[in-house]
C-alpha cells in the first residue's frame, strides 16, 4: 500500500536486459475507498515511460491520472536503456503524489544491462575482444587492516577490449583500474581494496567487471577471507 492505493508489486525486476531493446511490465493498481483518487508518477527518467491504459503517457509527473472509487487500474512500466552509462546493476526509486501528498515509499526498479551485441554479424564475432581474468576468485586470508589483491585482465582478443564498468556490492570494497581500454594482447591490473570497517569473521565480497567481450560482457570476481581483532 502506497498512501490509500494497493499496487500489485512495489518491485519491478527487469533481470538482465539489453541496451537498444525495450522491455515492460504490468502493474495493477487498486482503489480500496468509497472515492475518486488523484495520483501523479515522479520521474525524470529518460529511460522510463510509463502509461496508464486508456491514457496519455505519464511523463516527469507532468500527467494527474485519476483512479475510480472501488476500481482497478493498470500501469504498464517501459524500460528502455539507451545509454552505455546504464551498463551494471540498475536501481532506481519511482515516487507517487497521491491525492496531493508525496509519498516516500517509492516502488523500486531494478536490472542488470548488457551491452548489446544483437548486430554483429559472423564475421564480426570471429574478431572481438576477448577477456582473460587469471582467476575469479581470491582468498586474502586473516587480515585485521585493509588489504589490496593485484588482478591481472588480459585482452586476447582481436580489439581493443573496454572495461565499461566496475561495480561492487559493498562499500568497504573498492575496485581500482588505470585503464579501461586494453589493447591487443595487453594487460591491465585492477586493484581490489577490502577494508574491514569495523567488520569481524568470514568477509565474502562481489565485483563484477563489464566489458564489450560479447562472449563474456560480465565477469564476477569474488574474494573471502576472515577478519579478527587486531
Amino acid at each position: 500500500m502506497i498512501g490509500k492505493l494497493l499496487f500489485e508489486v512495489n518491485k519491478i525486476e527487469w533481470g538482465e536486459v539489453c541496451i537498444g531493446k525495450d522491455y515492460e511490465n504490468i502493474v495493477r493498481v487498486y482503489n480500496p475507498t468509497h472515492k475518486d483518487i488523484s495520483m501523479k508518477i515522479f520521474t525524470c527518467l529518460p529511460e522510463l515511460r510509463v502509461v496508464k491504459f486508456g491514457s496519455d503517457s505519464l511523463n516527469c509527473a507532468s500527467k494527474e491520472v485519476v483512479l475510480s472509487a472501488l476500481a482497478c487500474d493498470t500501469l504498464r512500466f517501459t524500460f528502455m536503456p539507451r545509454d552505455t552509462s546504464l551498463i551494471g546493476d540498475y536501481s532506481k526509486g519511482i515516487f507517487l503524489e497521491i491525492d496531493g501528498e508525496v509519498y516516500m515509499k517509492p516502488i523500486e526498479m531494478r536490472a542488470e544491462v548488457l551491452e548489446n551485441f544483437d548486430s554483429l554479424t559472423s564475421k564480426e564475432l570471429l574478431s572481438v575482444p576477448t577477456i582473460d581474468v587469471e582467476k575469479d576468485t581470491f582468498s586474502f586470508g586473516t587480515i585485521t587492516v585493509k588489504v589490496t589483491i593485484p588482478v591481472k585482465i588480459t585482452n586476447k582478443g582481436k580489439r581493443n577490449l573496454i572495461i565499461r564498468k566496475v561495480e561492487s556490492d559493498c562499500t568497504c570494497t573498492a575496485a581500482i583500474i588505470g585503464n579501461r581500454i586494453v589493447g591487443i594482447n595487453d594487460s591491465v591490473i585492477l586493484k581490489i581494496v577490502f577494508r574491514p570497517m569495523g567488520r569481524y569473521g568470514r568477509q565474502y565480497k562481489t565485483i563484477k567487471l563489464y566489458c564489450n567481450d560479447p562472449h563474456l560482457p560480465v565477469i564476477k570476481l569474488i574474494i573471502h577471507g576472515d577478519v579478527t581483532v587486531n
